[in-house]
């Protein structure tokens, strides 16, 4: 059986801000179709669009985590 956490507020803000985030992400064009659409819709190459998509994606995780502190014992 698990042991129910309590959690503060600002912590329901970091959980609910890290899973905008996240749904943000998901929303993100798969290879495939990125690689179908970066010429057309981005005007970019497909390796050029790749690496810029992976760069907001590590931009947006790291401005997520900031000040993020683990809940108990579970990291």
């Amino acid at each position: 059986m698990s042991k129910k956490i309590e959690i503060t507020v600002a912590q329901k803000n970091q959980f609910n801000k890290m899973l905008m985030t996240l749904q943000t992400i998901a929303k993100y064009d798969d290879s495939n179709k990125l690689r179908e659409s970066s010429k057309d819709k981005f005007e970019l190459t497909f390796d050029k669009a790749i690496v810029m998509q992976h760069d907001i994606i590590l931009l947006q995780s790291h401005e997520c985590c900031k000040r993020i502190k683990p809940i108990g014992d579970s990291v």
